[in-house]
């Protein structure tokens, strides 16, 4: 009985060893995740310009760049197709670049934390090119990173051009974008702050809206030559104005820099805020493109155009309207609009005078790209009374 009893409590001190070892184990084991996850980040900073330190942010662009990952790699899974699957792995391989560079992915041959190689970081010539990479200390060329990021979305949307309605692909593209939008708000140089409201003010241009603005950037990253993505350039500058803000974000559509330097001559007759002209120099690395920058800024033509004066206006309406048929005042139009500028109360009166909507919406056509203030384009619905030209107004309009 009594070596029963004893072996009985032999087992149990031993079932109960055992657990209170389990316990500590867990505990320890916990402790030491808690510590894992509580171990500092490493810092990262600019490698040129003023010292900037990625620290707000740094999660959810993490977090957007590895939604980016997981995406393409899903993408890669379905696709069988050899050319948009080649995109797909070049723009994958972009993100995992950028991803490397800010720290967020390590080398597959070591394990965490990193000592990350030189050509990761700053450039030759730098002084901070010396800087030690280390678990404390990476140094990020943002050009660099933001050209890996460009590269990634120029591929998604060839991806998208050949998949339309692919809603993989635009997931990821809408993520992507959303982290190029964080680094430039987080290493990009000040960016100017969005126009006021619109106001019916005549003679004043207004910059492009956002979202003609987004259009224009995404039809210059899905051309694969830098000869095509700067005629699309050019194209917009003959009937858009820009902010420095904007023209920074088509700077970064360019890899390098004599073609931003054709971009900038492109664009720079149209920019409104020529006083932030010097956050221009940021987009530059060397001494000798600098000064070029300043040459063509120097060389610049006022943005602002006048509408015509009162007397010359009203010899032009007489000139466009005095012919025997409808067809001739729209050649006289088509022939002298395209060289002057106007406001939109004289845009009524000219359109008053043709006697039918559809021939004044064809004069319209003409006339507004050379309208000054196209925010005040709802006078002109008086003009225009069927319920389809006013659609197709505001579209034009749009």
């Amino acid at each position: 009985m009594r070596a029963s009893k004893m072996r009985t409590t032999d087992s149990s001190r031993i079932r109960l060893a055992a657990s209170l070892a389990a316990v500590l184990a867990l505990s320890l084991g916990t402790s030491s995740a808690e510590a894992a996850g509580r171990r500092k980040e490493p810092t990262v900073i600019v490698s040129a310009g003023p010292v900037r330190v990625l620290d707000e942010g740094r999660d959810e662009l993490r977090a957007r760049l590895a939604k980016v990952d997981a995406i393409l790699a899903e993408g890669l899974r379905r696709t069988r197709q050899a050319q948009p699957r080649d995109l797909m792995l070049q723009a994958r391989e972009s993100v995992t670049l950028a991803r490397r560079m800010l720290g967020f992915v390590a080398v597959k041959s070591q394990r965490a934390p990193v000592d990350f190689e030189r050509e990761e970081g700053a450039r030759p010539g730098d002084p901070r090119a010396d800087a030690a990479y280390s678990r404390d200390l990476i140094v990020v060329d943002v050009g660099a990173l933001r050209r890996e990021l460009s590269l990634a979305e120029r591929a998604l949307l060839q991806v998208e051009g050949m998949r339309r309605g692919e809603r993989l692909i635009g997931g990821a593209l809408d993520e992507l974008r959303v982290a190029m939008r964080i680094v430039a708000s987080l290493f990009g140089p000040p960016m100017a702050p969005p126009p006021p409201p619109p106001q019916a003010t005549p003679n004043q241009p207004w910059p492009m809206g956002a979202a003609p603005f987004q259009a224009l950037l995404d039809s210059i990253a899905s051309e694969a030559w830098a000869r095509e993505r700067l005629g699309i350039v050019e194209m917009a500058a003959r009937d858009n104005y820009f902010v420095v803000a904007q023209v920074l974000q088509i700077l970064e559509r360019f890899d390098f820099s004599n073609q931003k330097l054709k971009a900038v001559r492109a664009v720079k007759d149209r920019i409104l805020d020529q006083q932030n002209n010097y956050l221009l120099y940021g987009a530059f690395s060397f001494s000798s493109e600098k000064e070029e920058l300043g040459r063509l800024l120097a060389s610049r033509e006022s943005p602002l155009p006048q509408p015509m004066a009162t007397g010359d206006f009203e010899r032009f309406v007489e000139r466009a309207t005095s012919g025997r048929s409808v067809e001739g005042w729209l050649q006289v139009v088509e022939r002298e609009a395209p060289q002057n500028w106007f406001v939109v109360e004289q845009v009524a009166r000219l359109l008053g005078r043709f006697p039918t909507p559809d021939t004044r919406m064809r004069v319209l056509t003409v006339v507004k790209p050379r309208i000054l203030d196209p925010q005040s384009y709802k006078r002109l619905e008086s003009l225009f009374p069927n319920p389809a030209y006013r659609r197709q107004l505001a579209e034009l309009f749009r």
